[in-house]
């Protein structure tokens, strides 16, 4: 962090040029298909270690319609025979925190 501050002091004074452009996001609402979800999940099952650990959490976020926040804390403690418990990542200030089961499917 301390070289981010030198080299913003340095562009100010006009010692260096900035060249660092910064690219806008653009919002994508479109749906993922099955095909991109396959093709997600063999690069990282080639690719192996922690590539096809998120592959595979993807995988589960999609099939339990969840959001990858909620998926990247999910615990073990979360995970019974009966299926997973979700804890809601989103609530309102002062409200207990909400839990949902999703039970297990073939593909799941």
């Amino acid at each position: 962090m301390a070289w981010l501050a030198v080299y913003k002091r340095l562009c100010k004074a006009g010692r260096i040029q900035s060249w660092i452009v910064k690219l806008k996001t653009q919002a994508y609402e479109g749906f993922v298909f099955d095909e991109e979800l396959e093709l997600a999940v063999k690069v990282g099952r080639e690719l192996g270690g922690p590539r096809h650990v998120v592959a595979l959490a993807l995988k589960t976020a999609y099939l339990c319609v969840r959001r990858s926040v909620e998926v990247r804390g999910l615990t073990r403690d979360q995970i019974k025979t009966d299926g997973i418990h979700w804890t809601a990542v989103k609530r309102q200030r002062g409200h207990t925190a909400r839990v949902g089961l999703i039970e297990w499917s073939a593909e799941l």
